[in-house]
């Protein structure tokens, strides 16, 4: 049950970065809707998420992390309207 706790106790720790990460992203997320409005730029810009969901492949987990990004991005649009 030790090792149990280990790793739960890292997964925490690593949970605890990511929602740090994840609140700045959307933080910026909305400053860029912002600028957008202000610019009369469109929210919605494929070739940006495309050069992102690219990026995942590099790592072993890509189709995890791709469609956390897919979400990410529909939750970023949504506060940059």
């Amino acid at each position: 049950m030790d090792d149990l706790e280990k790793l739960r106790s890292q997964l925490n720790y690593l949970d605890d970065k990511i929602m740090a990460l994840l609140d700045e992203r959307f933080a910026i997320s909305k400053e860029v809707g912002q600028l957008k409005h202000r610019n009369n730029l469109p929210i919605h810009y494929q070739n940006r998420e495309q050069y992102i969901l690219d990026k995942t492949s590099k790592y072993s987990a890509s189709p995890q992390i791709k469609a956390i990004y897919k979400t990410l991005f529909i939750e970023s649009k949504n506060l940059q309207k």
